[in-house]
């Protein structure tokens, strides 16, 4: 019995599962909600009426918060995600360590879906998108990040199934 708690809440990365757990609970989370809104609140606006008018006053406010975060703090963020993204990927691939990669293959596309967020926070307020437009574009953007995290799922559970296989935890 001890022995099957040991395993359970194993620190290993990739023959955990609670890493597993944590890697569906990121996805769902990071894909549920575009610029902070949620899924629900587009289904609402598509419905149309006061709910619409609303949706895109939340939507252009979302924008403005993202862009203004951005312009205040851009050099921070760029210098912070640059330093911890190269000092995990040293970490993971230069000294092997399991946990790094386990880390990178979190935090990479967590970056690249911010910067995405960003790019379309900016076109939001570019093209002044109201109505069908926001709603449609905001649609696909949920859409591509859903693509985006079922390659990230795919590429890291084969990433951890070469890794796994290559060091024997599956004897």
């Amino acid at each position: 019995m001890l022995g099957l708690i040991g395993e359970a809440i194993s620190l290993r990365s990739f023959s955990s599962l609670w890493y597993w757990i944590a890697v569906a609970v990121f996805w769902i989370a990071a894909t549920g909600r575009v610029l902070g809104l949620s899924y629900g609140a587009v289904a609402r606006a598509q419905a149309g009426g006061a709910a619409r008018v609303q949706f895109d006053m939340m939507a252009q406010y979302a924008a403005h918060i993202w862009v203004a975060r951005w312009q205040k703090w851009q050099v921070v963020w760029v210098a912070a995600a640059a330093a911890g993204l190269v000092s995990l990927s040293m970490l993971a691939f230069s000294y092997g360590i399991e946990l790094a990669q386990a880390l990178w293959f979190l935090a990479m596309p967590y970056a690249i879906l911010l910067a995405l967020q960003l790019r379309l926070a900016l076109h939001i307020l570019d093209k002044d998108l109201r109505d069908d437009g926001l709603i449609q574009v905001i649609y696909r953007f949920r859409i591509i990040s859903q693509l985006m995290g079922f390659a990230f799922v795919f590429t890291t559970s084969g990433f951890a199934f070469l890794h796994l296989l290559i060091h024997g935890y599956f004897r």
